[in-house]
């Protein structure tokens, strides 16, 4: 099927779902994520990137690749990606089990699972140290808290709190209703969520 072919049949489809008022809601966490910046140390493994590298100068998709690459793994608060076109270690995704301090590196990219060192008193509607039942049963951590708050509509924020940070052996994850202000507190990692309606 030629693409205008395509183009015919598609439009008249989008047409009547803006006309018919249908949106969408998407949810986001307001992680920030640094460029020309490293958080060296700290570092769980060094993982291969699966995407072609790209010539210097255009959007590099691998980026998003260390990122998600961080998300999906328990142990894994903080990454950087080295890009292609640098001379040292060219295409690396680092995945990080600490937040390390930040320097300048004209190649990286870094980012973080919320925001380190900091905490969002109050506003709790629950909170759980382990996901899953049984023999299925394990340690709740930072990302699997911050995903957990975008998959519920009432959260707007989340705190984990650190293993033996005064909540006991495992991390704790607090779900918020609401948005603290963020408070400096090497026990825990924050984040908040806005949710954006796309019409």
């Amino acid at each position: 099927m030629s693409s205008t072919k395509l183009l015919r049949l598609v439009l008249p489809l989008l047409f009547c779902l803006a006309a018919s008022g249908l949106y969408a809601q998407v949810r986001n966490d307001d992680s920030t994520v640094i460029v020309s910046g490293d958080r060296p140390g700290g570092n769980l493994y060094s993982k291969p990137l699966l995407l072609p590298e790209v010539p210097a100068g255009q959007f590099d998709l691998r980026q998003n690749q260390c990122e998600t690459a961080c998300a999906r793994n328990g142990g894994c608060v903080a990454w950087t990606y080295i890009k292609s076109n640098s001379a040292i270690a060219s295409g690396k995704c680092w995945l990080k089990s600490s937040i390390t301090p930040l320097v300048s590196c004209p190649f990286c990219v870094s980012g973080t699972i919320g925001a380190p060192d900091t905490n969002r008193p109050g506003g709790d509607y629950r909170h759980f140290d382990h996901i899953g039942t049984g023999v299925r049963a394990r340690t709740v951590n930072a990302s699997q808290c911050k995903a957990a708050c975008l998959r519920e509509a009432q959260c707007q924020a989340w705190t984990w709190v650190l293993p033996d940070r005064g909540q006991g052996p495992n991390g704790n994850c607090w779900l918020k209703n609401e948005v603290p202000p963020a408070v400096p507190n090497a026990c825990c990692i924050s984040g908040s969520v806005s949710t954006t309606i796309i019409r």
